[in-house]
This record gives structure tokens, sequence and C-alpha cells, in this order.
């Protein structure tokens, strides 16, 4: 009973093991297939940043304090 038990832990960790080391083998495989990166993807890099910025000064500031437990004191 107890090698029963020895075996079933070993096969439980292997199978535990096994999906990070797909997962592994598939980034891998991903980046081969893109390949170097475009002369036209970095300047849209650059307006996709641009933009961004632009988008983060359009927030207003947040000038009234907010108390999340301020009804229960």
């Amino acid at each position: 009973m107890t090698r029963f038990r020895i075996f079933m832990v070993a096969v439980a960790v292997v199978a535990l093991g096994t999906p990070a080391g797909a997962q592994d083998m598939m980034t891998e495989a991903i980046k081969h297939q893109r390949g170097p990166q475009k002369q036209a993807e970095k300047p849209k890099k650059k307006v996709d940043e641009k933009a961004y910025d632009a988008a983060l000064k359009s927030i207003p500031d947040s000038t009234k304090k907010t108390d999340p437990w301020g009804n229960l004191r």
C-alpha cells in the first residue's frame, strides 16, 4: 500500500511540472516565428507612446480626498 502511495505522489509531481515546461517551449517557438522587428513598427510605437502620454495628461487630478471608511466611523 505504501509503494502505491509513493508512486501516486511521484506521478502527481511529474504531472504538475509538465505544463510549465510545455509553456516554456511554446514561448520559445513564438519568439522564433516573429523574427526581427520591422522598421515600420518602431515609429508606430513612438506614436502610441505619445498618445498614451497625452491621455494621461488629460485625466484631471483628484482634489477631493475619499475616505472609504467614512460612513462606518
